[in-house]
């Protein structure tokens, strides 16, 4: 089974995604993300224009991820999974069955990570 992982940077407010993960959705020009609070899934879904779609830029990071940046989304999503630490990161690995259409990450399986990208034993 394939997997590709996001990064939830709770510090900067940002969700990074690599480009394993839009090259498994198909490279698409535009993406959706919904969140199962009730099963704490986050997905993202390869989408179509529309009101709740993001536009993927073809101009990737130095470490050929793609970021966005939200600091009521990331905050909302820290509410849910009570993360409380702020100044950390969480990686979190998604499952690839389902790509092209969509692409799972079960958020109780996060793994927190210090400033320096570390793991912690938390």
């Amino acid at each position: 089974m394939e997997y590709s992982n996001i990064t939830i940077d709770t510090k900067r407010n940002r969700i990074r995604f690599y480009k394993t993960l839009l090259k498994s959705l198909g490279n698409p020009q535009y993406i959706r993300i919904m969140v199962n609070q009730e099963k704490k899934i986050f997905m993202v879904l390869s989408g179509e224009k529309g009101v709740d779609s993001i536009k993927i830029n073809s101009h990737l990071q130095t470490d050929n991820s793609y970021e966005i940046h939200s600091k009521l989304f990331i905050e909302k999503l820290c509410e849910m999974m009570n993360w409380a630490d702020t100044s950390c990161s969480y990686r979190i690995e998604g499952d690839l069955e389902n790509a092209p259409e969509s692409v799972a990450f079960n958020l109780e399986n996060a793994i927190k990570l210090n400033l320096e990208g570390i793991e912690t034993n938390e």
